[in-house]
């Protein structure tokens, strides 16, 4: 059965930012087999651009690292926004196959993107922005889970 996580809440823009963790870092069920995010960005004013990089981790598999808790993320969805307010949805499915080697890449994927056939046991949003944006500028990432 699907779910359906608000995976950042209102972030509000400001200044250049870059955070890694704003908003919750969600444990992925394994029965985990799709992952659909819908970015939205409401825009106050001013600013460059906004990325949203929805990531994800496998180096939590088998509790080896430091808690058990993810060390290494690496994106799988990348959302563009400039100085337009927008939605954006994306979708990424586990049982696609890979057909070629993919790096294991941060903050680096190309806008309005993204990469299926590679979900791990976590996933977070990463926000990178630059410029500044008046303060009624939010974020809001919502990610619905599917089994």
């Amino acid at each position: 059965m699907a779910s359906i996580q608000h995976l950042v809440n209102s972030h509000a823009i400001t200044t250049a930012q870059s955070i890694a963790t704003r908003g919750k870092v969600t444990k992925l069920p394994d029965s985990c087999r799709g992952l659909t995010a819908e970015c939205v960005f409401v825009d106050g004013g001013g600013g460059t651009n906004i990325k949203v990089y929805i990531q994800t981790s496998l180096d939590s598999i088998g509790s080896s690292t430091a808690g058990g808790k993810p060390q290494v993320w690496f994106d799988v969805m990348c959302f563009a926004f400039a100085t337009t307010a927008g939605r954006k949805l994306l979708k990424v499915r586990e049982e696609t196959a890979v057909v070629a080697d993919h790096v294991e890449t941060a903050d680096a994927l190309t806008d309005d993107t993204a990469v299926s056939g590679l979900i791990g046991t976590h996933v977070r949003a990463r926000i990178v922005t630059t410029g500044t944006y008046i303060p009624d500028s939010t974020i809001d990432v919502y990610l619905r889970i599917e089994d």
